[in-house]
């Protein structure tokens, strides 16, 4: 690839991220949302699309087109054949519009993992969230939990999206320590962490100014605190697994991963409060 990607190739620097999730025309989400943080890095991306919009959902009109999965699968295949794939240090997946195409990744995941055991898979399962509910097929969440977890280093669900992941158990009013023990059941034999953002936790509803991550890992779990900013506008999960793969690339640990991710979407959301008119 070398040769051709020096004749071809504007960038010359290797994929330090691969990002699979929704690409809208017009909107701040999915890879719209991910791509700038981790571009303002410098870091290179390679972004793959699971669904096209031309905007957000919420507006009057919306039209989408789902990307078939074999075209996903034969994109991946591309990406492996000019060593994108070899290079890349993280996979990030996002938002799945069908479940077949989370078997697709899953597969290819796979057979890259066989020879890089080291790489870095983080899912940001985007299955909804409290205010709009559901934002995918209900078998996304299935397909998510059998094939792409046992897959991944880390995983970053809303307490909607953990209630999705886990439908046997219960999550609201649960304390502290069974919320991170129902979370840590989620993690795969490659498994290191969930950060569990917006936790809703009873022994803390005296806080109702700030926003309660719960990040778990197998042996422990601790409470992240950020600044509440009201506001109705989405892609903030985006931005905040966009912030926490950022960090973890540049050598934190978990917890100051989630710290700073954190805190990007409180600058995201204040700087957003400030350019909106009065």
């Amino acid at each position: 690839m070398k040769g051709t990607s020096e004749r071809w190739e504007l960038d010359l620097r290797p994929v330090d991220v691969i990002v699979f999730g929704s690409q809208l025309a017009y909107g701040t989400v999915g890879t719209n949302a991910s791509l700038p943080v981790l571009t303002g890095a410098r870091l290179r991306v390679a972004t793959v699309p699971t669904t096209l919009l031309s905007n957000l959902p919420s507006y009057r009109s919306v039209h989408t087109h789902t990307v078939p999965s074999s075209w996903l699968a034969s994109a991946l295949d591309d990406l492996t054949a000019l060593g994108v794939a070899e290079a890349a240090g993280t996979i990030c997946t996002g938002y799945f519009a069908a479940p077949e195409q989370v078997r697709v990744v899953a597969e290819w995941l796979r057979e890259l993992l066989a020879h890089r055991p080291g790489l870095r898979v983080v899912v940001d399962p985007t299955l909804g969230d409290d205010d709009v509910g559901a934002y995918t097929d209900h078998h996304v969440a299935d397909a998510l939990r059998d094939q792409l977890l046992p897959l991944a280093n880390g995983l970053t669900p809303n307490l909607y999206e953990l209630d999705r992941l886990l439908p046997a158990h219960p999550l609201r009013d649960l304390d502290e320590s069974s919320l991170a023990e129902l979370a840590r059941g989620l993690l795969g034999p490659r498994g290191e962490w969930v950060v569990v953002t917006g936790a809703d936790l009873p022994e803390r509803a005296d806080v109702t100014e700030q926003v309660i991550n719960l990040v778990v890992t197998p042996e422990d779990h601790t409470v992240v605190i950020e600044e509440r900013v009201d506001t109705a506008a989405k892609g903030t999960g985006d931005v905040f697994a966009a912030s926490l793969v950022r960090e973890l690339h540049h050598g934190a640990s978990i917890i100051d991963a989630t710290t700073a991710a954190a805190e990007e979407v409180c600058r995201s959301l204040r700087a957003r409060s400030v350019a909106t008119p009065g």
